[in-house]
């Protein structure tokens, strides 16, 4: 009886396992919209701001519970994997720092061999839900100061998310940030007078700049993006100097207010003038 109960148990442990490799050979991951971002929208965001978005993925067996990695995206359309970092004070005031300032430590701590790769100032943390065979992945982008040398003034960051168990994955579930134009986030504390200052400006010049402020201006909250100037259309024949002439600020100010003028050849089409 006892070696029958042997074989019948070895027996059982052999379909078990046969089982498993069929299941994870089908595995496959979605994202649980009710619970996630919907990557159809951007994320809103500016220099030296902090944006966070959840991303829930669930296995087709919800005993074998995913992990998440980042990935970005090459010119071919395949994903490749990205460390990112952990987003310590320390990591966010390097990446408030131009990317040729940074010392070394800054770069030790980065995802990758590339120095101006977003991946220095993204983080990603996950927690798993065995019960129900879940992940939840929080994707945080700390905005680097040096992303207006990437790309200039159109300014869409893509950072992409990945569960996988063993060697099977899901498609990228690619996120957008957008960038804004001269804007910055409220900070706990901030008022119109404190950012002005900080910024170079006057707080009468944010207050026309945001509408929504407008109707209240002491109800700024943390996080929240606001305009530092209204946005100008560069005409042909425009220079910095004429444009500091009809705005009434100084070339400095322009340059502050646009950072992304300091790597670029030629005047762009837009900029602030906090006009």
């Amino acid at each position: 009886v006892d070696a029958m109960a042997v074989r019948v148990r070895a027996a059982t442990m052999g379909f078990i396992v046969l089982s498993s490799a069929m299941q994870t050979s089908a595995l496959s991951f979605h994202v649980l919209s009710n619970s996630s971002f919907n990557n159809s929208g951007l994320v809103q965001t500016a220099l030296h701001c902090s944006r966070a978005v959840n991303v829930t993925f669930l296995s087709s067996d919800r005993q074998l519970v995913p992990q998440v990695y980042m990935c970005e995206k090459d010119h071919t359309g395949a994903c490749r994997y990205r460390r990112g970092v952990w987003l310590t004070p320390e990591i966010r005031s390097c990446c408030d720092m131009p990317h040729y300032d940074r010392p070394k430590e800054c770069l030790s701590a980065g995802a990758d061999d590339d120095p101006m790769s977003v991946f220095h100032c993204a983080q990603l943390s996950t927690t798993q839900n065995q019960d129900e065979g879940t992940v939840t992945a929080t994707l945080s982008l700390f905005t680097p100061s040096w992303v207006w040398q990437n790309n200039g003034p159109e300014n869409d960051i893509e950072i992409c998310l990945v569960a996988y168990f063993r060697d099977m994955a899901s498609d990228p579930y690619c996120i957008l940030f957008a960038v804004q134009l001269c804007s910055t986030c409220v900070q706990t504390g901030d008022t119109l007078s404190l950012l002005a200052s900080v910024h170079g400006t006057h707080w009468t010049q944010l207050f026309s700049a945001n509408p929504d402020i407008a109707l209240n201006p002491d109800a700024l909250h943390e996080g929240q993006l606001v305009r530092l100037g209204n946005l100008y259309k560069i005409q042909e024949g425009d220079s910095l100097t004429d444009l500091a002439l009809q705005f009434g600020v100084s070339i400095n100010q322009i340059m502050r207010w646009n950072p992304h003028l300091i790597s670029l050849p030629d005047t762009p089409d837009e900029f602030s003038t906090s006009s």
